[in-house]
């Protein structure tokens, strides 16, 4: 592949270039059906059938890779309401047709996803190499658009761009679709500032970059040659799904399946400005939520008191002090800054580094709002440790104090900083404390923790990131775990029923 700088293109043209509308007219699909179900809402698509042929299957399709890169493509958009319109811009390595096919994740009697829509049979087309800033390390892709639709009346939800040539090569491109009228319940936001915090796309061992690694000579992961941005105008790296993925797409099964009301976004739009207080009475963060900026934070920190519940199932969250910024032609949100050290040029008055650094101003440790913080790196797996159990988040678990729930921490852990102040507000109770082997040496102390604020919100933090796999991953399921998660979000839902309509 050769590396070159494309000249930029304005993505207005992708109704133009596409003009979806009239090719499904003119083979006598009626896009308008074809893009919504026969009922709305989120509660009417748990019922459709859903179907497996999303997946990648042996002897069916192969996964794309970032070194022969036979189909790769991103979105447009992280998020998209209905009415919006999304835009796939997708390479193809060799002159093969190929097409795109849009699946709704959810439990769907096991099946996994729904396909929502599908694009006729596209001519692919090898697109303009990527661009890559020396700078910054940045690396940006300004490929023509090759398929847009637009979303029509689909239910909330998070949605799987899968493309697929006729060779049978795939790859994977996530979104999610918001539903700003759904109100109440339970809004799960995923972690797509955190996913591309993550992406070293292309993984080829000379160029791609995340926030952690860039290559050096000899083709090792070295943190020195790392990107301070990246960018979501570029493919996720390998077959498209991000990291820890599968865990989010784990709790969207579990918890559809389990019958909760619940509406979606991305941690983009927290940072837009598109997800209100006011509209539900509880979010859940379900994956690895570690890159947070001020205007997040800020607004996490209001929705607690606007007496809003928030549960983080993950550990090492709001651990990264991010910037957004625009893409080269101005659509905003399109790039993550994080410098982490001091070589940070302090963009905007404030420094991109950990939440608990000093920067521009005080340190804001993470445990003064959350009540615990990221304390290491788990070696191995190591038992979660029942701590307090006549709290009414163990209701019905059956469980006493020192109960081991076998492989629920594991990857990273949160506990309690004795030499960090918690949140002046609200009673916090220690869930768990579990001793576990540090991949650095020694033995520390993961702990799940929850505070409940006089004005009946509530912030969990489960301090693991196996606590989803223990909702339904297939060697890790414990029905303790999912008894308490369900008490926890139940009580999420009903936290704001008696509040004054409009408060926000």
């Amino acid at each position: 592949m050769r590396y070159t700088r494309p000249t930029r293109r304005a993505l207005g043209r992708v109704a133009a270039v596409t003009g979806i509308g009239a090719v499904f007219a003119a083979i006598g699909l009626d896009l308008r059906k074809l893009s919504r179900p026969k009922h709305g809402g989120v509660a009417a698509e748990r019922t459709m059938p859903g179907s497996t042929d999303w997946m990648i299957i042996d002897g069916v399709t192969r996964a794309a890779d970032d070194i022969g890169m036979q189909i790769k493509g991103y979105a447009s958009s992280t998020s998209v309401v209905p009415g919006d319109q999304i835009a796939f811009h997708v390479t193809v390595a060799d002159a093969e047709k190929y097409h795109v096919q849009i699946y709704r994740l959810g439990w769907y009697g096991g099946a996994g996803a729904r396909r929502i829509v599908s694009s006729p049979k596209l001519a692919g087309v090898k697109q303009a190499a990527p661009d890559l800033d020396a700078e910054t390390g940045m690396i940006s892709c300004d490929w023509e658009p090759s398929w847009s639709v637009r979303v029509g009346s689909w239910a909330a939800g998070y949605h799987l761009a899968v493309f697929t040539t006729d060779s049978g090569w795939r790859s994977y491109a996530p979104f999610v679709v918001h539903d700003p009228a759904q109100r109440g319940g339970l809004c799960v936001v995923l972690p797509f500032s955190t996913y591309q915090a993550y992406n070293q796309w292309p993984l080829d061992g000379v160029i791609g970059k995340s926030l952690y690694y860039g290559y050096d000579a000899d083709a090792k992961r070295v943190f020195d040659k790392r990107a301070y941005r990246v960018s979501f105008d570029r493919p996720y790296s390998g077959d498209g799904q991000p990291k820890l993925f599968s865990d989010d797409l784990t709790f969207v099964q579990w918890a559809e399946k389990s019958g909760f009301n619940l509406n979606y976004a991305t941690t983009i739009d927290i940072e837009s400005g598109r997800l209100s207080h006011a509209a539900y009475t509880g979010f859940v963060f379900p994956g690895h939520d570690e890159y947070w900026s001020p205007t997040m934070r800020q607004w996490a920190e209001g929705a607690v008191d606007a007496g809003r519940s928030l549960a983080f199932l993950g550990a090492n969250n709001v651990y990264w002090k991010v910037l957004f910024g625009a893409s080269a032609d101005g659509r905003p949100n399109r790039v993550v800054s994080c410098y982490k050290t001091g070589i940070d040029p302090i963009i905007v008055g404030s420094a991109t580094m950990r939440w608990r650094d000093s920067g521009v101003g005080p340190n804001e440790p993470e445990q003064a709002f959350l009540g615990i913080q990221y304390n290491g790196i788990v070696k191995g797996t190591a038992p979660l440790i029942v701590q307090s159990p006549d709290h009414w988040f163990w209701d019905g678990c059956d469980v006493i104090e020192g109960a081991a729930i076998s492989k629920l921490v594991g990857i990273e852990s949160d506990g309690v900083d004795p030499a960090v102040a918690t949140p002046h507000t609200g009673k916090q109770t220690i869930l768990a404390a579990s001793p576990y082997k540090s991949t650095y040496g020694g033995t520390l102390t993961q702990n799940t923790s929850i505070l409940e604020h006089e004005n009946g919100s509530l912030v969990f933090v489960a301090g693991t990131l196996h606590w989803t796999k223990g909702l339904a991953a297939e060697g890790f399921v414990n029905r303790r775990i999912t008894r308490a998660t369900k008490n926890l979000l139940k009580r999420m839902q009903a936290t704001a029923t008696n509040r004054p309509t409009g408060s926000s």
